[in-house]
């Protein structure tokens, strides 16, 4: 035996230095672990504060913008020039004249301001006057004032004059637009309120006003619905919109604890320190106590077109931080836990050193380095016969590694590859997206996928899936020298891209003949699938769904009347239609649905024409609700509704543009999604709708 592989024992002075030294490393690995951990906490605290920051930036300008938009309003009707000149006119007629009959220019102001209101959240809808006595509780409102004070036109719901702001009574202040609030009317209901000056018709912005508009707007629960989000926190979240002078800070919208009746107003400092430092810090996170006295973190942004007006958003601290102070003492703890196991690990291993042989440890060594060789032979046969192309590139992207497949798509051998510049044997252009992502893999320590084709006249010619695996201290030499570098698998994909593309040109052309035999047994609705397909996927784009959601739209749009195949073509043509004609025709969509199903579609294309003509309120054929009703399918609700209204039929003439968009408002949140109609309008109005419109159904423009 060879003595010289046997451990020597060691002496007591040894054993105690290699134990001081054992010990000193734990305690520096502890420390280590604990600066870690009081790291990961910071890092979260950065984390927390970019997302209090999104979420406060988002909705203060929500809340911005629903400021901004009713001052606009009140600008563009004091601008209107019927209301300039009928006031003018109304300027020179007694009041005695008006008191005897009512003149035609008051009637058609109290329809312009009533609209206004309606329209912009100045109140409820109005309804006509009732002579009974029925009390109106005031709800906001809209009021049209003439130069002395006296009121020409009022909404019923306006609240009296005597219960808004004393500087809005103001005549004096007559030529300054004004925006005060919150106030809260007797009711104890918050309120805001705009003050719009009207000018003469010929006058310039320095002429004396002929009037003034003065509107009041609730405060009431879907204006606060815009300080809801989705943070992943439980209930401690917390979103609110207040008001700060410096002196007083004034709540006015409700907190979590309680569901106040009115503005809460509280000295700085006293009730909730936390918004009141996230207020004087404004655009940075502060930690402080709220007004439940829990520790919070929270940060305040200025509400823009609203002076005064503060966006606070909060978390409480255990919330956000929890995960990571969970996380810290699981690593102390399992860094205590290894320490301790390898320390009992290693006085075992001292314990029976005397017992090892050379004898042993070199059979071990021997067993060990041959199932090593024979490991590294089945790696090798494997990367040298796999039909994907391997290679790896060092940190100076030169070749490390290739295997025959990689070595014959560059056209040289295995050996000369080898140290060779990766741009210069496959070329710079081509080298230059690879290169980048093996740069993103080992900055980001984590493997990249990327995909590569060239297409011409459609269809690709070639398709290369790419994954970029980083590598860290793998030798690469003789030398036994290590460096970082990028292991990067290619897969020729051509056939399967090249299959799948011939399939979907398959079936967009077998859906267009389908539609098309469909369409010719209904000339009045020739255009009518291709229309609601255009529609639909114009709307899901708007609304950013993902893929493959728009296309899904697309094709259930054009298939949706292929269940006319089975309706009496005369029935289709008839100049009059009865009420079980009628169902007959919807029910063909349910019909489309069972003839296309087992058709295996990119998307959920079967199931969203099933739920077609289902209404959000639940009316529906299938009584489904709300969100429960597929969004492709209340998109193409939405579009064929909206492409019945606007095209002609046998039996009936297609309605304009606009009375078809006026008719859809109508219906939301009963037939119609809010968000698809939203974005039918958005695509109408200013995503080139008319003008493709006018394409597809020219006898509708």
């Amino acid at each position: 035996m060879d003595t010289r592989l046997l451990t020597p024992p060691m002496s007591r002075t040894s054993r105690l230095m290699l134990l001081g030294a054992w010990l000193a490393l734990v305690l520096v690995g502890f420390l280590a672990i604990s600066w870690m951990a009081r790291e990961e906490i910071r890092r979260q605290e950065a984390q927390w504060e970019s997302k209090l920051e999104l979420l406060a930036s988002s909705q203060g300008r929500s809340i911005g913008a629903w400021v901004a938009q009713r001052r606009e309003a009140l600008a563009n009707l004091s601008g209107n020039l019927s209301l300039k000149l009928y006031m003018t006119e109304l300027s020179a007629t007694r009041r005695e004249d008006m008191a005897l009959e009512e003149p035609a220019q008051v009637i058609f102001l109290r329809n312009l301001i009533f609209s206004t209101a309606a329209n912009n959240g100045f109140g409820g809808t109005e309804t006509p006057h009732v002579k009974a006595n029925i009390p109106v509780t005031p709800s906001g409102g809209l009021m049209l004032q003439a130069a002395d004070g006296t009121p020409i036109v009022t909404s019923r719901t306006m609240p009296p004059l005597a219960q808004l702001p004393a500087t809005l009574q103001n005549m004096e202040r007559l030529r300054e637009p004004d925006f005060q609030g919150p106030f809260t009317l007797p009711d104890n209901r918050p309120a805001v309120a705009f003050r719009q000056p009207v000018l003469p018709v010929q006058g310039n912005e320095d002429a004396k006003p002929i009037g003034q508009l003065l509107a009041v707007a609730l405060l009431d629960e879907r204006f606060y619905r815009q300080l809801d989000s989705t943070v992943p926190a439980g209930l401690t979240a917390e979103g609110l919109l207040v008001a700060w002078d410096d002196s007083h800070l004034t709540y006015f919208s409700p907190r979590r604890e309680a569901e106040p009746t009115e503005p809460l107003t509280v000295k700085p400092g006293e009730s909730d320190p936390a918004t009141v430092a996230a207020i004087q810090q404004s655009g940075h996170m502060v930690s402080a106590r709220d007004y439940r006295e829990k520790p919070v973190f929270a940060f305040a942004l200025p509400v823009e077109n609203a002076q005064g007006w503060w966006l606070v958003r909060k978390i409480d601290r255990a919330a956000a931080l929890g995960e990571a102070i969970q996380r810290a003492r699981l690593w102390q703890l399992s860094y205590l836990l290894g320490a301790a196991l390898v320390t009992a690990a290693a006085l075992a291993m001292f314990r029976h050193q005397s017992a090892l042989r050379a004898k042993e440890s070199a059979r071990h060594y021997r067993q060990l380095a041959t199932r090593i060789e024979r490991q590294e032979q089945l790696l090798t046969l494997i990367a040298e016969t796999s039909p994907v192309a391997t290679y790896i590139l060092d940190a100076e992207e030169r070749f490390r590694y290739a295997n025959r497949r990689a070595a014959k798509e560059c056209g040289m051998e295995r050996e000369a590859l080898v140290g060779k510049a990766f741009g210069d044997v496959v070329g710079a252009a081509r080298a230059e997206p690879i290169l980048r992502e093996n740069r993103e893999a080992l900055v980001g320590h984590a493997s990249r996928s990327s995909f590569e084709q060239e297409v011409v006249d459609g269809m690709p010619i070639r398709a290369v899936a790419r994954e970029h695996i980083p590598l860290y201290a793998i030798p690469f030499g003789q030398d036994d020298q290590t460096q970082p570098g990028v292991l990067v698998l290619e897969n020729d994909v051509t056939s399967l891209v090249q299959s799948q593309e011939k399939q979907q040109r398959t079936l967009s052309h077998l859906v267009r003949t389908v539609v098309a035999i469909v369409d010719k047994r209904d000339p009045h609705a020739a255009h009518h699938s291709a229309c609601v397909s255009m529609i639909a996927q114009s709307v899901a784009q708007i609304m950013q769904l993902a893929a493959p959601l728009p296309e899904t739209a697309s094709i259930a749009g054009q298939l949706l009347n292929l269940g006319k195949i089975l309706v009496p073509e005369e029935l289709l043509t008839a100049k009059t239609i009865r009420d079980d004609d009628r169902e007959k025709i919807r029910a063909s969509l349910q019909a489309t649905a069972d003839l296309l199903q087992g058709i295996d579609f990119a998307g959920p294309v079967v199931e969203t024409i099933r739920q077609s003509q289902e209404c959000v309120d639940g009316s529906g054929p299938l009584g489904l609700k709300g969100d429960d009703i597929l969004v492709t399918a209340r998109i193409v609700h939405v579009a064929n509704s909206f492409t019945a209204l606007i095209s002609p039929r046998a039996y009936r003439a297609g309605k304009s543009v606009d009375e078809a968009l006026r008719i859809m408002l109508e219906g939301i949140d009963t037939q119609f999604d809010r968000a698809a109609v939203a974005a039918l309008v958005t695509y109408v109005e200013s995503g080139g709708g008319r003008t493709a419109l006018q394409a597809h159904l020219p006898q509708a423009a």
